[in-house]
């Protein structure tokens, strides 16, 4: 078992290495809890957190999906931060 957060990863959304690709992911953010809790994330146009939901009964195949989609595409927090 990893540690808390190892996969924290950012995807720039963004710019040139973006491209105006959407990767075929949802405008809604979201997090994944112990493979089986999706919880959608609510912002601000400046970034700041609104509110979050628990989604009952997810798709998790959907999500999961949309996760590795997410993954394949970004970069580990640590390099991100280290480019910005």
């Amino acid at each position: 078992m990893g540690s808390s957060g190892e996969r924290c990863r950012r995807r720039e959304c963004s710019g040139p290495r973006h491209h105006g690709r959407d990767f075929g992911l949802p405008a809604q953010d979201f997090w994944i809890f112990d493979d089986s809790i999706v919880v959608h994330l609510n912002f601000n146009p400046d970034g700041t957190l609104i509110s979050h939901e628990l989604i009952d009964e997810p798709d998790m195949a959907k999500y999961r999906a949309w996760q590795e989609t997410a993954l394949k595409y970004s970069a580990p927090f640590s390099e991100w931060n280290a480019r910005t």
